[in-house]
């Protein structure tokens, strides 16, 4: 199971994705070397903007203090901050299309990203749906099936698993804009078996 930051990230987040139809900065900054578009479409790669890991440059454990620093280059509109824990961006995906990104640490150590995207146009939030469902898998392999309408990915660390699900509600009404759900997470993998060492082989 994922960890859910509910109550107050996920009311937090409603709020900032209202108050980003106000104006919010856009996250249009792509590094040359790490260029997406190339590949995927510029809707998806001003999400993304960095291929480099797992998203936006970043892999589960990255730091706190690198996120909180890079994303502050790239996305002024910090809506959500507690000291080491958790850092909370609005984003303007142009159309009035919006999205809040929130990052969740635990001693100070990324452990789960979650996007929330609302895409009016269908067009737009299919390129995104498919470019996101492309990435992944060339990034976790094959996807792990469909769960509760959440397409899954899994990869097995040994200790952990890194999990992602991805959702999007206007697959289940034709007149439901796009509204787009994305988590990244660390779970302890139950099937880990802890390697057994030969310690007179270690002592000799």
């Amino acid at each position: 199971m994922r960890i859910m930051y509910t109550g107050v990230v996920y009311t937090s987040m409603l709020l900032l994705l209202a108050s980003c139809q106000n104006g919010c900065k856009s996250s249009t900054s792509v590094d040359p070397a790490v260029a997406l578009e190339n590949t995927y479409s510029k809707e998806f790669s001003q999400i993304m903007v960095d291929k480099s890991s797992l998203f936006r440059g970043w892999s589960l454990d990255s730091a706190y203090t690198s996120v909180a620093a890079k994303e502050k280059e790239r996305l002024s509109e910090l809506t959500i901050v507690e000291d080491g824990k958790i850092l909370g961006y609005q984003m303007d995906l142009g159309d009035n299309d919006l999205a809040a990104l929130t990052y969740n640490f635990e001693d100070n150590k990324l452990v789960e990203i979650q996007l929330d995207a609302n895409i009016r146009e269908a067009e737009k939030g299919n390129k995104i749906i498919t470019d996101f469902t492309t990435y992944f898998t060339s990034k976790m392999g094959n996807t792990t099936g469909n769960k509760g309408g959440y397409t899954t990915w899994s990869k097995d660390e040994g200790i952990r698993a890194i999990n992602i699900e991805l959702s999007d509600e206007a697959q289940f009404s034709e007149t439901t804009p796009h509204k787009l759900q994305l988590y990244i997470y660390i779970l302890g993998n139950p099937d880990y078996k802890i390697p057994k060492i030969d310690t007179l082989k270690v002592q000799g």
